[in-house]
C-alpha cells in the first residue's frame, strides 16, 4: 500500500508541476491513483511472513519447505503422504475458505479505479495534454481491467481447490 501512496504522490506532483491540475485536483488524483495502485500491488504481489511462508497464509513457525509442499498439495486439491504437511495445507485451505474478501471486493475496486483512470485520460486528451501522460492513464486503465478479469477466476479456483482438498481430507480421515 505504501508503494501505491508513493506512486500517487509522484503522479500528483507531476500533475501539479506541469500546471495541468490545481493543487486540489492533484491531491485527489494522487490519493485515487495511490490507493488504486496500492490495492493492485497488495493483491498481485502478496508478501511473505516471517516464517517464510508462501503468500503469508501458513501458521507461524512453519518450515518453508513444508509450506511449499502444502501449497503444492492445495494446487492439486488432494492430500499427500506426510500428515504434518497435510495439516499445514488444511490450515491454509480453511483460511482461504473463511476469508470474507474476494472477487466481490476486488473486482469492483479494480473497475472503479479503471473508470477513474479512463476519465482522467479522456480529460487530459481533451485538454491537449502530452501524449505520454494520456497514454500512461490509458495503459493503467487497461491493466486494471485485466486485473479485474483475472482476479475473479483465480480466487474462484483457489476456493474450489481448497474445498476439494478438505473433502479429500475428510474422506481420508473417515477411512483411517
Amino acid at each position: 500500500m505504501f508503494a501505491g501512496l508513493f506512486f500517487g504522490t509522484a503522479m500528483a506532483a507531476h500533475a501539479a508541476g506541469t500546471g495541468r491540475a490545481s493543487v486540489g485536483e492533484a491531491a485527489l488524483l494522487g490519493l485515487a491513483l495511490g490507493t488504486g495502485f496500492g490495492l493492485l500491488l497488495g493483491h498481485s504481489f502478496p508478501c511473505q511472513n516471517r516464517s517464510g511462508a508462501v503468500a503469508g497464509r501458513f501458521p507461524a513457525g512453519t518450515d518453508p519447505d513444508q509450506a511449499v509442499r502444502a501449497y503444492e498439495l492445495l494446487l492439486l486439491g488432494r492430500p499427500g503422504e506426510d500428515p504434518a504437511t497435510n495439516e499445514t495445507a488444511r490450515a491454509q485451505a480453511e483460511q482461504i475458505l473463511a476469508s470474507r474478501s474476494g472477487a466481490w471486493l476486488t473486482v469492483p475496486l479494480f473497475l472503479l479505479f479503471a473508470a477513474v483512470s479512463a476519465g482522467v485520460a479522456v480529460r487530459m486528451h481533451l485538454d491537449a495534454a502530452p501524449a505520454f501522460s494520456v497514454s500512461s492513464f490509458a495503459v493503467m486503465c487497461v491493466l486494471l481491467v485485466v486485473a479485474a478479469a483475472v482476479s475473479a477466476p483465480l480466487n474462484a479456483g483457489a476456493r474450489r481447490r481448497s474445498h476439494e482438498f478438505l473433502k479429500a481430507m475428510e474422506a481420508r480421515d473417515g477411512q483411517g
